[in-house]
């Protein structure tokens, strides 16, 4: 499975993915999941599909806010997308550090259902 587009649009997040089946997508902000992601199979193209995922209003907020896209079934990281809003702070550095953070906070998420799994 394999992300190939990614973009927004009027406060939705649109993504392709290449699949051989309809994919298990979820889509976190920080310790939350999107409730309102939506997969469809992509006209015309065999494999692939559109995913989409309305942004929380409460996400539009000062700083960086990142989004990361995962494979549901292996837990994988596909990808992810980054909201940036408020006066420009060197944001480039902001958006990679709020990613690394985003990145332990899902391997935080997997070890405690490790853990709890026994």
């Amino acid at each position: 499975m394999k992300l190939l587009e990614s973009r927004i649009a009027k406060g939705i997040w649109h993504g392709l993915v290449a699949a051989e089946a309809a994919p298990g997508i979820e889509v976190w902000w920080g310790e939350e999941r999107l409730t309102e992601v939506s997969v469809e199979a992509a006209t015309g193209a065999a494999g692939q599909w559109r995913v989409t995922a309305p942004i929380p209003a409460a996400a539009m907020d000062e700083g960086v806010q990142v989004f990361q896209v995962i494979d549901r079934t292996s837990g994988a990281r596909l990808g992810h997308f980054a909201i940036s809003a408020g006066a420009p702070d060197g944001t480039d550095l902001v958006a990679e550090v709020a990613l690394l953070r985003a990145d332990l906070d899902l391997l935080a998420r997997a070890f405690r259902q490790h853990c709890r799994e026994g």
